[in-house]
């Protein structure tokens, strides 16, 4: 037993083994934060942008590459497997592929 401020802590182990599933956990938020930030911005960016009749430029596959290292990270067994589920999420990835087949059809019509 530890004493530590009047309270006695039972010793678990070192200190590594207590700080490195909180890192996790932290470093799991923080890659969700971003991957959630980037995938409704990359999808709500487009559609605001055509009903102001702008163009806007996206950040395709950032938001899914973050969301699926945060499962990798992600202290809880099993989490490893929503990896695909991260993957799709990113809508930008569809506007992405959208803006490609419209470009590679726009040349197709032109003869170029």
């Amino acid at each position: 037993m530890t004493k530590t401020a009047g309270l006695e802590l039972p010793n678990t182990g070192s200190a590594d083994e207590a700080v490195i599933p909180m890192i996790r956990w932290v470093l799991t938020f923080l890659l969700l934060a971003v991957a959630i930030t980037l995938d409704v911005g990359n999808t709500l960016a487009p559609i605001l942008a055509r009903r102001r009749g702008r163009n806007v430029s996206t950040v395709p596959f950032v938001g899914a590459l973050c969301g699926a290292a945060a499962c990798l990270v992600c202290p809880i067994e099993g989490s490893g497997k929503l990896v695909p589920v991260a993957m799709v999420s990113d809508l930008s990835l569809f506007h992405f592929a959208r803006f490609l087949v419209r470009r590679v059809a726009g040349r197709a019509a032109k003869g170029g």
